[in-house]
């Protein structure tokens, strides 16, 4: 396949946007309703209430599933469009995500007094996450920022890129696919049976408990960018829905959340960009506020979790006695009008900056050299 000419497609910042709000959300429930954000025990006025979060609950848990599918589109896109040089593909990788996790970390780690620790003691933790292998560890991957265990989980799938590139090159995506779904399947419902599995980092936080998730969005890019036909796009995605829902509420069948919403994320994807368009108007303030939304959202990921755990302590100084869930939820998705403003200056001032880096890189060393052996056989729309 020759360079393709490049493309943006600029809905896929309303689905990050999407995605990190509901990841927002996620973590604002955990941290008001514990247990209770997944059961409704009673049916009292006051329980009734909760419901709300209840079911809000299960349809947040789609915002890492978006994230991944979305990754993997974005990066195929990026390989094909850029001259297919892996050389040029990890330089920008690199350049992308590592340089603002790193200053992330550090604030957490060392500056940060909610998740700070002393080195002497702890520098294990912290040279594991250097390394981004965090996520493969117990103990290591809910560490000093819990969000950080999806960083190394998408660190290793960029590893994996080129041995799904040499697979799809032998077999093709259909059978590639095939294979990893039945491999995230087999691995998911071990977890089914041995449920200490899904809590074995090194099992459930492994990247190959997420391959096939991740590569049906960059299968959804090698098809869009070929003209061929579009995966899943006549998948139903009420059903999927359901079942993704479902399996959240159904703790045995929480393992399934994850694949179910990533073929959810697929299938909505490919409608769009065959063309179809959704059948109600969002308003274009909801709109633009989701746009620069998912422009910063990797910011908003690195930051959000640790300030937000900084509210309880706010509420239960501010009110004497017992905090009401509704109240700390209210608390705890209020702090959106802080940490969406920090995350966009995360994003000008360490994003960018170091993404310009990046491509400097290329353009003067990288490009200037041109070896022939670093093209590939077979990214982020931002590179």
């Amino acid at each position: 396949m020759t360079n393709v000419p490049p493309q943006r497609v600029a809905f896929l910042d309303h689905f990050r946007g999407l995605a990190i709000m509901a990841v927002f959300l996620l973590h604002a429930l955990n941290l008001s309703f514990n247990e209770d954000a997944r059961t409704l025990r009673e049916f009292t006025p006051e329980a009734l209430l909760r419901s709300i979060p209840v079911l809000l609950h299960g349809f947040c848990e789609a915002g890492v599933p978006i994230f991944f599918v979305v990754s993997g589109f974005c990066i195929h896109m990026s390989y094909e469009q850029q001259g297919r040089k892996w050389s040029s593909f990890f330089v920008r990788r690199w350049f992308r995500i590592y340089p603002p996790y790193l200053l992330a970390l550090l604030l957490f780690a060392l500056i940060y007094p909610l998740t700070r620790f002393n080195l002497v003691e702890g520098w294990r933790q912290l040279v594991i996450h250097l390394l981004l292998l965090h996520n493969l560890k117990t103990g290591a991957s809910e560490g000093i920022n819990p969000s950080f265990w999806t960083i190394g989980v998408e660190a290793q799938l960029y590893l994996l890129y080129p041995a799904l590139l040499a697979l799809v090159a032998r077999l093709g995506w259909r059978r590639t696919l095939s294979g990893l779904g039945l491999l995230e399947l087999g691995m998911r419902t071990a977890c089914i049976i041995r449920p200490s599995l899904y809590y074995a980092c090194w099992f459930a936080g492994s990247p190959l408990f997420f391959w096939f998730s991740w590569s049906l969005g960059a299968a959804l890019a090698d098809a869009h960018l070929r003209g061929g036909a579009l995966p899943l796009i006549k998948s139903s995605p009420l059903w999927w829905t359901v079942l993704a829902v479902g399996s959240h509420y159904v703790q045995v069948l929480e393992p399934l959340v994850f694949p179910a919403f990533a073929v959810l994320t697929t299938g909505i994807l490919g409608r769009i960009l065959s063309g179809a368009r959704p059948r109600f108007h969002v308003p274009q303030f909801c709109l633009n506020h989701l746009r620069v939304t998912g422009v910063c959202s990797y910011s908003i990921y690195l930051l959000h979790q640790p300030l937000m755990a900084a509210i309880p302590e706010v509420v239960h100084h501010c009110f004497s006695g017992a905090v009401s869930p509704l109240l700390m939820g209210l608390a705890c998705v209020l702090s959106w009008l802080v940490i969406m403003p920090l995350g966009w200056l995360w994003y000008r001032f360490g994003e960018v900056p170091s993404i310009a880096s990046g491509k400097y890189i290329i353009r003067h060393w990288i490009n200037r050299s041109g070896p022939a052996a670093d093209v590939g056989a077979a990214g982020s729309l931002r590179p």
